[in-house]
């Protein structure tokens, strides 16, 4: 699958369709761990000769319908594993292949693969389980595009109920996806009110901090789509919470998010709000000044010209 020869590699990619083709559909979850092995093996090799590359790509698994011969090795193990572990397997491995492949050769696969691993997320498996799903439909989304669109709400639906997840795991790769889809969704809006909603709610500080996750993807890939009077609440919201958080995982959530908020902030408003975290803290708590600091931290993180245009003396 990595041999230089392509005519090589595109026989050993058609020899293994072949014998895959003789395997019935419900007893080719069997051959996970063989399958597994071989894609890590030569993910292995491809980085071995480029460690400077971005992506890994095996490039038999990046011909035309790439991941024809082994796909149903993957779905099978997540939708008919005998043992969740099985099922966890299954769907790392999946995610795997995908990040192996290019967005042209998923393609076709997109339709087949997704529907499944959504139902998948709705029945009642553990944690472990349905985290492995989402990191694949998180690749999915990245890999995929456009071809994701027909699922763009019934992901959503999916994510964002699983931001309610008692399995932490579930919870915060479920807010990564959410702010990966927003790339696909045109009505950004809407979703950023419902989680400013549920995000009032929220008694549970675990979910609080899921949906302020949810909140900073939201902003990072899509707060163009947001509109002032939700920038403006998220704002004062998520800002509320940056003072009074009561716990280093939902300060540390609530101060990502709010520096993601302030991108989308006029420059007067993102001013003001730049100059009321560096203002002196006399008559603050220890916790009001280590979540302010938390913030200017992560706006120099993630948007470091922002910060520094904020405080540039004025032209002569």
């Amino acid at each position: 699958f990595i041999d230089p020869d392509e005519a090589a590699m595109t026989a050993a990619w058609t020899a293994l369709g072949e014998v895959m083709g003789c395997v019935a559909k419900e007893d080719q979850a069997r051959f996970l761990p063989d399958v597994r092995k071989a894609v890590d093996t030569a993910r292995e090799k491809v980085r071995r000769q480029d460690k400077s590359a971005r992506e890994i790509l095996i490039p038999a698994l990046c011909l035309p319908k790439g991941l024809a011969p082994i796909v149903q090795v993957y779905l099978q193990g997540v939708l008919s594993g005998k043992h969740a572990e099985d099922r966890e397997s299954a769907a790392e491995g999946l995610r795997e292949a995908v990040l192996s492949t290019t967005t042209a050769a998923i393609k076709p696969h997109v339709i087949p693969i997704t529907g499944p691993l959504i139902r998948i997320l709705g029945d009642k498996y553990p944690g472990a389980v349905k985290s492995a799903i989402l990191g694949a439909l998180a690749v999915m989304i990245d890999k995929g595009g456009l071809a994701l669109k027909p699922f763009v709400p019934q992901l959503q639906t999916t994510f964002v109920k699983c931001l309610s997840d008692p399995a932490r795991a579930v919870r915060q790769r479920a807010a990564a996806a959410l702010g990966r889809l927003m790339t696909l969704q045109p009505r950004v809006d809407p979703l950023v009110g419902d989680l400013l909603t549920g995000l009032k709610g929220a008694a549970d500080r675990g979910v609080k901090e899921a949906m302020l996750r949810a909140v900073s993807g939201v902003f990072a890939h899509a707060g163009k789509g947001v509109g002032l009077a939700n920038v403006a609440r998220a704002r004062e919201e998520v800002g509320a919470l940056v003072a009074a958080a009561g716990d280093e995982g939902t300060r540390g959530a609530a101060s990502l998010a709010l520096a993601h908020i302030a991108t989308w902030l006029t420059e007067e408003e993102r001013g003001v709000l730049i100059d009321e975290l560096s203002a002196d803290g006399a008559g603050v708590d220890g916790e009001e000044r280590e979540g302010r600091a938390a913030v200017l931290s992560a706006m120099a993180r993630t948007s470091p010209e922002l910060l520094l245009a904020a405080h540039a003396p004025p032209p002569p």
